[in-house]
C-alpha cells in the first residue's frame, strides 16, 4: 500500500501566488498526496478568493485526471507557528511537508524523489537543495553537499546546516515522518521573524535522523514585501526570544534524561546569536544609513552578559577548529574579541564594509 504525503500551505490573506504553489503540487507524479491549505484568519473578501481559487484548481486536477485530495480550513488568527503545528494534527499523512503560498515544488518529481530517500534512509526528515526565484529568474543555491558527509553532532555540521548554508533552518525543502512530528510535539512561538528556525532546532534537539536528496526540490521566492525582508525595530528582542526558548528546550529535554544536548545547544546559540548582530545590523545599517543606531544595536547584545558568555564560547580553541570556512574561521575570533571588549565602533565599521561590498553573498559563495 502506497504511503500517503500530507502537504501544509499556511495562507494569510496574500492569495496571488496561491494558484502557482498549488499547480506545481498537483502535477506531481506520485498521487497518494492530501493537501491542506490552512487559511489564519485572512480578511474575509481574501478568504473568499481562496475558496474560488480552490474550486479552479479542483476542476484544473480532474481535467487532467489527477486523484489527490484538497482541504481548505478556515482557521481563527493563530500565527504561521500555530497554523503549521495545527496542520500537523488535522493531516492524515506517513509524511508531511510544508510548502509557503508563494513559492513552488521544482519538478513534478520532487514528492516521489523525497520518499524514494525516507523510506531507503528510513530518517525522521529528508532534506532537499533549493533554487531562488529573485525577480523571475533563477539562482541555484549553494548544496548541502557542502556540510552533509560532516557528524551530524559535530559543531561544523550545526554551523553550515542552520547558518552559513542553512537548509536545515527551513520547513520548507523538505519530508518530516509525521509519527517523530507528533511524538516531538514542538511548540508554536508567537514571534514575527524566525520561527522555522526555532521549529528546526526543536527537531534537532530531540534527536532528529536526518538524509539528504541531491537534486533541487523547491523554488523559493524572493518576495521583497515579506517579513524576512523588511527592517523592523527591535527585531533583536526576537532572535534573544529564539536563543532563550532554545535553551528552555535543551534544558526541558535534559530534566527528562532524553538526550545530553549542552554542545548542540551551546552551538546552536552561540551562532543565532552571532549571525543576529550581523543580519540586524545589516538590516538597520541599510535602512538607516545611520552609524550610531547601528552602534546602539550591538552594544545591545554586547552588553548582555548571557548573550555575551554565549557567543564567547566559540573562542575555544576546540570550536574555533571546526569552523568549516576560513573566512569564518578568522573573522568570528575577531569579532567575538572585539565584543568582549566593548569594540562596538569597530564591529559596526565591518558591517558597514560588508554591507559596502556586498561581502556577505560573497562569503556564502565560498565552500
Amino acid at each position: 500500500m502506497n504511503k500517503k504525503v500530507s502537504i501544509i500551505i499556511p495562507v494569510y490573506n496574500g492569495m496571488a501566488t496561491l494558484s502557482g504553489c498549488l499547480q506545481s503540487i498537483v502535477e506531481q507524479t506520485y498521487e497518494e498526496i492530501e493537501v491542506l491549505v490552512l487559511d489564519d484568519g485572512s480578511e474575509e473578501a481574501a478568504a473568499q478568493q481562496l475558496d474560488e481559487m480552490i474550486d479552479s484548481i479542483l476542476e484544473y486536477k480532474k481535467r487532467i485526471g489527477k486523484k489527490l485530495e484538497i482541504q481548505v480550513y478556515h482557521l481563527e488568527h493563530e500565527g504561521v507557528s500555530s497554523t503549521r503545528n495545527r496542520g500537523i494534527r488535522l493531516a492524515q499523512g506517513d509524511y508531511v511537508m510544508f510548502v509557503d503560498a508563494d513559492d513552488r515544488l521544482y519538478d513534478a518529481d520532487v514528492v516521489q524523489k523525497f520518499l524514494d530517500v525516507m523510506q531507503r534512509e528510513n530518517v525522521d526528515i529528508v532534506v532537499g537543495n533549493y533554487v531562488r526565484e529573485v525577480d523571475g529568474r533563477i539562482e541555484q543555491t549553494t548544496s548541502h553537499s557542502v556540510y552533509h558527509a560532516w557528524k551530524q553532532d559535530s559543531f561544523a555540521y550545526r554551523f553550515s546546516g542552520f547558518f552559513s548554508v542553512g537548509h536545515l533552518s527551513y520547513m520548507w525543502g523538505k519530508m518530516f515522518r509525521r509519527e517523530s512530528l507528533l511524538r516531538w510535539d514542538i511548540p508554536a512561538y508567537a514571534i514575527d521573524y524566525g520561527e522555522d528556525k526555532l521549529f528546526s532546532f526543536g527537531c534537532y534537539l530531540h534527536g532528529a535522523t536526518y538524509a539528504f536528496l541531491e537534486d533541487n526540490t523547491y523554488i523559493y521566492v524572493r518576495n521583497l514585501t515579506s517579513v524576512s525582508y523588511q527592517y523592523r525595530e527591535h527585531y533583536e528582542d526576537g532572535w534573544m526570544r529564539i536563543s532563550h526558548e532554545t535553551e528552555r528546550l535543551a534544558e526541558k529535554l535534559e530534566s527528562l534524561k532524553k538526550y545530553s544536548t549542552r554542545n548542540a545547544t551551546a552551538d546552536l546559540i552561540a551562532c543565532t546569536l552571532l549571525f543576529a548582530v550581523f543580519f540586524d545590523g545589516k538590516m538597520v545599517y541599510e535602512e538607516k544609513r545611520d552609524r550610531e543606531s547601528l552602534r546602539r544595536l550591538i552594544a545591545f547584545y554586547g552588553n548582555d552578559d548571557w548573550a555575551r558568555n554565549y557567543m564567547r564560547y566559540m573562542l575555544q580553541p576546540k570550536v574555533r577548529r571546526q569552523i568549516p570556512n576560513l573566512v569564518y574561521r578568522v573573522g568570528i575570533p575577531m569579532f567575538e574579541r572585539a565584543l568582549d571588549r566593548h569594540h562596538y565602533g569597530l564591529i559596526s565599521m565591518g558591517i558597514r564594509w560588508i554591507v559596502h561590498l556586498d561581502m556577505d553573498q560573497k562569503i556564502k559563495k565560498m565552500k
